[in-house]
């Protein structure tokens, strides 16, 4: 935690009503409903809301300190003195928000792993944890859930305990410049990329603008921080210019500094080697081979040995709607859709297809794909390259908008997920398999809940 004084110091801004004592220990929230008399509470200003408005109410619960970037009325300043409320001004609560996160990092000796990609990045940060968890049990600090942009990587930060030596930090983007945001607010000891791929690639002006954009998280790591790259995105990364002032180690290929060999793979895990090791994962397909890798790569430059968190590999659990396999209505579903690029769909679709006598094992295997958004201009080329990948001896629907106009006689596609799942109540009976992967917005998880209702 940090004290009052610091969060002053740290966020460059001036009293307008002084807090009573400069070294309380604060409570760093942005949310008015879970304030208390430690807290210090930003009013963050967005499109739909404006915390400054909501500036009586939460003075009226007596906390210790607010931050705003508009200055409150008199009114205002009075029911603060009333309460003991000290007010802080700063510029912008966001970037004070962040610079709190920074501020706090700078009192730590804990190490930062700082995580991105365009596909891999939540599975690389979700294994990786569990790695470093078996090796220091109650000391891994890591980004809960899918809070990883600009407010979600400070307001994990901001829970940084004095027990933490390790912190786990996705970083995502969906336009020019929020890594770098990121970077600079919570600067990688080791920073990772997973993979550059095409997600919101319709956000980006630029060709190699993703590259560019993944690439920052090295450019603004510490300066003696170790980068860990793809071996096939060397070339790649290096003509960005990154990587001439920082160090690296590659991972996923033979030559490189790390490489998990995929044996073979089913939907409820694989067989991997890794040196001397053979064992077995609760993870499959190559793409999680490559994450484990990564992984790996991580842990040898934080100084731990493959054999002290090698256990770890068969219990190793991937959050929220992730390669999720699960027996519902005597029908196997595997949910994977909670998000989707054209990378991270061929990889789903490669990973079915390796499976060896899948087919043999179900009734009929049906595979549901959704939209991939934000995709841009190149959407629709996008929608037809994996079309062209379709397994021919599986049932295929597409849902969303660029399926449904690229339906033909391989596939039946539907404007959405609530008219797919009409169909296919038709269609999957008992003893069948149903694979979806699609971009969430697409909402394909509501096939299984009418199909399983």
């Amino acid at each position: 935690m940090l004290k009052i004084e610091e969060c002053q110091k740290f966020t460059s801004g001036s009293w307008l009503i002084e807090p009573k004592r400069v070294d309380c220990l604060v409570d760093v929230v942005t949310d008015s409903r879970t304030v208390n008399e430690k807290s210090l509470f930003l009013a963050f200003e967005g499109e739909k809301f404006d915390a400054h408005d909501f500036l009586e109410d939460v003075l009226s619960k007596g906390i210790l300190a607010v931050c705003v970037h508009k200055t409150p009325s008199q009114a205002l300043l009075n029911l603060a003195l009333e309460k003991s409320t000290a007010v802080l001004l700063v510029e912008d609560t966001v970037t004070a928000y962040q610079n709190l996160a920074t501020g706090l990092l700078s009192l730590s000796e804990c190490k930062v792993i700082g995580v991105t990609g365009s596909s891999g990045k939540t599975s690389v940060k979700a294994v990786l944890s569990q790695m470093l968890e078996a090796v220091a049990p109650g000391q891994v600090l890591s980004t809960i859930a899918n809070t990883n942009n600009h407010i979600g990587v400070p307001q994990n930060i901001l829970r940084l305990k004095a027990e933490h030596k390790y912190a786990v930090i996705e970083m995502g983007t969906n336009n020019p410049g929020e890594i770098a945001t990121l970077a600079k607010c919570a600067p990688p000891d080791i920073a990772v990329i997973t993979s550059i791929g095409d997600s919101h690639s319709g956000n980006f002006p630029r060709e190699d603008g993703i590259l560019y954009e993944k690439s920052d998280i090295v450019k603004h790591m510490k300066n003696d921080g170790m980068a860990i790259i793809p071996d096939h995105l060397k070339e790649s990364i290096q003509s960005t210019g990154v990587l001439d002032a920082h160090d690296y180690k590659t991972f996923g290929s033979e030559s490189s500094d790390s490489y998990v060999v995929y044996k073979s793979g089913s939907l409820d895990g694989a067989v991997l080697a890794f040196g001397d090791y053979e064992l077995t994962c609760s993870l499959s397909g190559r793409h999680q081979a490559q994450n484990i890798s990564a992984c790996c790569l991580v842990m040898k430059e934080l100084g731990f040995d493959f054999s002290e968190y090698k256990d770890v590999l068969p219990e190793l659990q991937l959050p929220g709607m992730r390669m999720k396999v699960e027996l519902l209505s005597e029908v196997t579903w595997v949910n994977d859709a909670y998000n989707a690029n054209p990378q991270s769909m061929s990889a789903f679709i490669t990973w079915l297809s390796e499976i060896p006598n899948l087919q043999e094992k179900y009734r009929k295997c049906h595979l549901v794909l959704g939209d991939m958004l934000e995709l841009g201009d190149k959407s629709l080329s996008f929608h037809k390259a994996i079309v062209k990948q379709l397994p021919k001896d599986w049932t295929c629907v597409g849902v969303g908008e660029n399926f449904f106009q690229l339906e033909d006689a391989n596939f039946t596609a539907f404007e959405d997920s609530d008219k797919a799942a009409e169909a296919l109540v038709q269609n999957v009976q008992k003893g069948d398999l149903v694979a979806l992967k699609g971009s969430r917005g697409i909402k394909l998880e509501t096939i299984i809940k009418k199909l399983t209702d």
